[in-house]
């Protein structure tokens, strides 16, 4: 019997066993009447815990969620969501932030279990957010922290609640709603290196009344830009794409004689960071509004908008302009070279080149401006029904635009390559004046569009008493409207952009309807479980349906132990079905050449790709089983086992399909074809199609512990401690290959991850807090290179409370030590993975908060 089966018929049992015992029980169920009030009081109570639209009064459930407070989001010193999300120890490889290089440069993403940013959902305020058009991940960056109440995660799968994209995860961003005042908070970080200084500045206003509230806020941020040059682990950035050219023919790479820099290849290199930005300019504003008004004691009208624009601005160093063997390129004259040997010789006219490589800086840097604009809205009306049923009916649309523009730096490839074979362009030569001619220069631009509309009614209450307590009930549909467009300018869909790979446009539509349902069943007084299930229906690919079961026993006050187990789905990405082909230049390791005597270093290579209208959808199973004690009103702990095995994954490895050719698969089955140099059996370019191939299996540890003294002579502690312990990561990466664990070979997988809080209140307006962020060992680039050792980054901050003015002033210093992870020296680019560490260095903030 397979999972999915065995937890339907789990889901369906209790509901069964219910309906036969109630008949009998009602007689002895206590059915007096309750006044108005305090049934109003009950509800008011009752609040929705993420992982479950079933209101209650217990916040510890049967699922394992991580609640961070404003309290907790103010001490971090961070000024957006995204910073904070990447420092959970359940982001067990880190996130994306902000870099340069993409349309997708000022995004920011989370990652749980290191499963990707498209397999954690994000929710705002219990509801869906839009993907971003190329990401396929929701933008952490379009949520302002000025708004934020708090943030729950759910840690183990939330398919049955939620549907797609909780294979990992969910993370709930919950916004300010019944605030009352207005606060205005101004924040300035500066930083001890050269570059990437911030300023915030946001505001917070509400108001309440007899018939309903609203909240208002809005923030401004500015990061400024950091220059790879201008941190020692980016100011080294190798390139075998160099001012001067590197050409390979005869079997090798060759260098013009007059370059000075080649690498044991014989190519001619160039250090790309001289020019290159690591961490954008973002200037950022955000607009949140929360509104609801009761029209009765009964009905009840509530509505949310939120409004973004964002502008990011970024450089590289001058583009390559690459001839590869699709090309069909020549030698316009005789051009002599030295290989790698370091022997003279010439190329004669006409002879075939199979890659040719030369930087541009005739037409200068690549020069990027992206702006982001968003706008979403939800309405909706909720109406109480008796003593414990509401309903609630909303609908929303969300929408970002994107627009890019490269303002320099870019040109036509027909019109330079006519230049470079009539010699007025003389790559060969040095003489590049004729490069940049009119004509010659071209600004390619992008827009990107994605947009969410939702209608969902969800409906919540009690079904009847048991001798242990009422049931619980949830019951609910939706329908999405999802849509995305990438569009190009036509010169780079015809990849005739030198600088640029050949732009990918692509467009899709998906309709999806849902039904879920929800059972809370008090079986015995200190027993209880939970059942739900969620029916999908996509539009493009299939139906699915997921259950799951979750189980929370509390034998006495102190001590609760808890398990959940269920199916979940990650229906294919829109991109990965619909894109159009394009050509991109990755950076991955040939192991086929390498092992045959090749480069063996991490290369660039010409990469046909593209969308794939066949795939399906990717199926997972998770379970958790955990227990949380808190022995004494000072000490809590909480301990959680999490297992999820995921298959049918959608992606393309692109190394691990050299090796499996290297193994001998017939990896043209897949529709993956290579075109190979046939003397050095170098890869020139390379056909590989998104496919459904690989199984992952993850398993690990979550300990969580809380120590508060309470208020004592001395003042007072609260010391929190977190750890994310990985015992298990497995993943076939293409059929033929073996099972590979990520833990042993990959770079940027630490084992662990762990967060230590001390936050001492020396009076009642004085506190002082303290951070240990410690992330586990982790494999270089190269894993025969080793490991960067376990690293520990400590932020510190004070804040002084001054309630004559209504204020709070805040200090601080991030990165106390001004520290680094020792650098990965086997990376030919940036030394330090800015997905898992801190880039900027040590930085200085003040914070001054003034409530009125």
């Amino acid at each position: 019997m397979n999972l999915k089966l065995a937890l339907t018929l789990m889901a369906i049992s209790p509901a069964v066993l219910l309906a036969q015992t109630t008949t009998t029980d009602l007689s002895d169920i206590n059915t007096e009447a309750t006044s108005t009030e305090s049934t109003a009081d009950e509800r008011f109570e009752r609040v929705e815990v993420t992982g479950s639209y079933i209101k209650r009064t217990d916040l510890e459930g049967a699922q394992s969620v991580q609640t961070l407070d404003r309290d907790y989001l103010d001490k971090t010193g961070y000024n957006s969501v995204g910073d904070v999300m990447r420092d959970l120890t359940a982001s067990s490889f880190g996130g994306a932030r902000e870099s340069s290089g993409s349309a997708t440069a000022g995004t920011a993403t989370v990652s749980l279990r290191g499963l990707g940013a498209n397999r954690t959902l994000v929710l705002l305020n219990g509801r869906r957010m839009a993907k971003d058009g190329i990401g396929a991940a929701t933008d952490l960056n379009l949520i302002p922290m000025a708004a934020v109440e708090r943030i729950d995660i759910l840690k183990t799968g939330g398919s049955a609640t939620y549907g797609s994209d909780a294979v990992g995860g969910v993370v709930n961003v919950i916004t300010r709603k019944n605030y009352v005042g207005a606060e205005i908070n101004m924040r300035q970080e500066v930083t001890e290196l050269e570059g990437g200084n911030r300023t915030t500045i946001s505001g917070v206003y509400g108001t309440a009344g007899s018939k309903g509230s609203i909240m208002g806020s809005i923030q401004y941020r500015n990061n400024e830009v950091i220059f790879d040059r201008d941190r020692e682990f980016s100011s080294q950035g190798e390139s075998v794409n160099a001012p001067l050219p590197s050409i390979f023919q005869g079997g090798g790479f060759n260098s013009i004689p007059s370059c000075t820099t080649v690498n044991e290849d014989g190519a001619c290199t160039y250090n790309f960071a001289d020019f290159s930005t690591g961490l954008p300019k973002i200037e950022q504003f955000n607009a949140l509004t929360n509104a609801n008004y009761n029209i009765d004691s009964m009905t009840e009208l509530h509505a949310q908008l939120s409004a973004t624009r964002k502008e990011t601005t970024w450089n590289y160093a001058p583009g390559v302009v690459a001839f590869r063997s699709s090309d069909n390129f020549t030698a316009p004259r005789d051009i002599q070279v030295r290989d790698a040997d370091g022997n003279l010789r010439t190329i004669n006219a006409g002879t075939a080149l199979p890659y040719v490589g030369w930087r541009s800086e005739a037409l200068g840097t690549r020069d990027t401006e992206v702006t982001t604009n968003s706008f979403s809205v939800n309405a909706g009306v909720k109406r109480y029904i008796g003593d414990s049923w509401e309903a609630d009916f909303t609908v929303g649309t969300e929408r970002i635009v994107r627009d890019e523009l490269s303002t320099q730096g870019y040109a036509l490839k027909d019109v330079l390559r006519a230049r470079i074979e009539d010699g007025s362009c003389d790559i060969f030569g040095g003489d590049t004046a004729g490069c940049n001619a009119p004509g010659v220069a071209y600004n390619p631009t992008q827009e990107t569009t994605s947009r969410i509309d939702t209608y969902e009614l969800r409906t919540n209450g009690e079904l009847f008493d048991l001798p242990a307590g009422p049931v619980g009930a949830a019951l609910g549909g939706q329908v999405l409207y999802e849509t995305y467009a990438v569009n190009p300018d036509a010169q780079s869909i015809a990849g005739n952009v030198a600088g640029g790979g050949t732009a990918s446009p692509g467009s899709g539509t998906r309709h999806v309807t849902a039904i879920f349902g929800e059972l809370a069943i008090p079986i015995t007084e200190t027993l209880e479980s939970q059942v739900s299930g969620r029916y999908d229906r996509y539009s493009d690919f299939g139906d699915t349906f997921n259950p799951q079961v979750n189980f929370r026993y509390k034998p006495m006050q102190e001590l609760l132990f808890r398990a959940s187990a269920g199916t979940g789905f990650k229906a294919p990405d829109m991109q990965d079905l619909y894109a159009a082909q394009g050509v991109g230049f990755p950076t991955f390791i040939d192991q086929n050449a390498c092992q045959q005597g090749g480069s063996c270093r991490a290369e660039q290579y010409e990469v046909f790709s593209g969308g794939n209208p066949a795939l399906q959808e990717e199926t997972s199973e998770s379970w958790n089983i955990g227990v949380v004690a808190e022995p004494s009103k000072y000490f809590s702990v909480a301990l959680d086992y999490f297992s999820i095995k995921l298959e049918n994954t959608v992606g393309t490895d692109l190394e691990a399909i050299t090796q499996a050719e290297l193994n001998g698969v017939d990896i043209s089955q897949y529709g993956v074809t290579t075109d190979r140099d046939p003397q050095s059996q170098r890869l020139l370019s390379m056909n590989a199609p998104t496919l459904n191939l690989a199984t992952t299996e993850v398993q690990g540890i979550d300990l969580n512990m809380r120590f508060n003294s309470q208020a004592q002579s001395w003042g007072d502690v609260i010391i929190s401690n977190n750890t994310s312990f990985m015992t298990r990561y497995d993943i076939t990466k293409f059929p033929g290959l073996a099972p590979e664990s990520v833990l042993d070979l990959d770079p940027g997988a630490p084992e662990w991850r762990n967060n230590l809080n001390v936050d001492y209140g020396v009076n009642e307006k004085l506190r002082v807090a303290t951070n240990f962020r410690t992330i586990g060992a982790n494999f270089k680039s190269d894993p025969l290179q080793g490991k960067i050792p376990t690293f520990t980054q400590i932020d510190m901050q004070a804040s002084l409370a001054v309630p004559s003015f209504n204020a709070k002033v805040s200090v601080g210093v991030i990165n106390l030590l001004n520290d680094f992870p020792e650098f990965d020296d086997s990376s030919l680019s940036s030394q330090l993975n800015t997905s898992l560490y801190d880039p900027i260095g040590r930085r200085f903030f003040a914070a001054y908060t003034q409530s009125f």
